[in-house]
């Protein structure tokens, strides 16, 4: 069963090569697996999940998008970081 978690309506052309560098899927730290679907402009990240498996709290798997999203942020390089996405998380109150 997949979980959906995180639906980009529209992934910027600069973040478009890091996105499909990733595959269809990818492994968080947590050992959680995320099924990765690029579809045009469109990102869809489904948490994959045993038949009788519970899903995890929200703030796991907001961990786990949160690492996600600085991989494609360090994968694109230039002013686009972990350190500058970190930055922006600890503004909005987040303790990263």
């Amino acid at each position: 069963m997949d979980l959906p978690v995180l639906v980009e309506q529209r992934v910027w052309p600069e973040f478009m090569r890091a996105v499909e560098s990733l595959g269809d899927d990818w492994i968080a730290s947590s050992g959680r697996r995320y099924e990765l679907t690029l579809s045009g402009h469109r990102f869809e990240v489904a948490l994959a999940l045993g038949d009788l498996e519970p899903p995890p709290s929200a703030d796991g798997v907001d961990e786990d998008l949160l690492e996600l999203a600085c991989l494609i942020y360090d994968r694109v390089g230039g002013d686009w970081s972990t350190e500058a996405l970190r930055n922006i998380a600890r503004l909005w109150g987040w303790e990263v």
